[in-house]
């Protein structure tokens, strides 16, 4: 899998889009989209009634089909005003704290995997 910094909603309301002409028929059809792309058509089904869809390879080989971009402009941190304000409220300031909050967050990451 690639690296994906744009939020997957955003990736999944793009793609419904750019899929949504190829899967209406008469000139196309969630099968023949599955077909081309090797994707389980259940998971084109699920994109396009909106139901919940993690991101996995079949949604990147649908993006890339679509040519939906799965990266975006980079943001920092610091531009995330949730973020900021959640670390403003449980930091006490010191360079422990630091680094055991630092520790909280790696362990999300690796909880995602």
């Amino acid at each position: 899998m690639q690296v994906i910094n744009r939020p997957l909603h955003e990736i999944l309301t793009e793609l419904k889009a750019k899929l949504e002409p190829l899967t209406k028929r008469p000139k196309g059809s969630q099968t023949a989209v599955s077909k081309a792309t090797g994707v389980p058509q259940y998971t084109i089904h699920r994109i396009m009634k909106k139901k919940r869809v993690r991101l996995s390879e079949s949604v990147e080989k649908l993006c890339k089909y679509a040519g939906v971009k799965l990266t975006g402009k980079a943001r920092h941190p610091s531009d995330n005003e949730e973020l900021m304000k959640a670390l403003a409220k449980v930091w006490n300031g010191s360079d422990d704290d630091a680094k055991a909050l630092a520790a909280v967050i790696e362990t999300l990451d690796r909880l995602r995997e």
